[in-house]
């Protein structure tokens, strides 16, 4: 029975061996999965990271894109809002207007002023021509 023991013994061996083989061969294999793993799992961590990071930059730049689209709106409606240039066109009109009767006023007063003073002086020169002519009568005759 020795004999017959030795020879599964052998079986045996050559089993484990075979088995041992297989083991090492699976181990390698997950040894390069795990590798690969990690290399793809550290890969990933760098592109979410990356993802992050864009995101953010993405964010600040929508957000002064949309301030900027604000404050373009609202110069936009300053511009085509024209009723403050409006008002202003009326404005001058009446301010070129008032100026305009205040000459003509100016005008007829400097007239009147003038015309006062033509005849405060035709008066003047009246009443001594007539103080001329009494002086004259009076110093020529002696008497009255």
């Amino acid at each position: 029975r020795r004999v017959h023991g030795g020879k599964a013994v052998e079986k045996i061996q050559k089993r484990e061996q075979a088995l041992a083989e297989q083991a090492e061969s699976f181990t390698e294999q997950y040894r390069a999965q795990k590798k690969d793993y990690n290399n793809v799992s550290e890969s990933y961590k760098k592109s979410s990271e990356s993802v992050a990071t864009l995101s953010n930059d993405l964010n600040q730049i929508t957000e002064t894109l949309e301030q900027l689209k604000a404050d373009i709106e609202k110069r936009e409606e300053l511009m085509q809002d024209t009723s403050s240039l409006g008002k202003i066109k009326d404005a001058m009109a009446k301010i070129k207007g008032e100026i305009k009767e205040m000459e003509l006023r100016i005008g007829v007063l400097q007239h009147d002023v003038m015309h006062h003073r033509l005849k405060k002086t035709s008066t003047e020169v009246v009443v001594a021509k007539v103080i001329e002519d009494v002086d004259e009568f009076g110093s020529s005759d002696g008497a009255f």
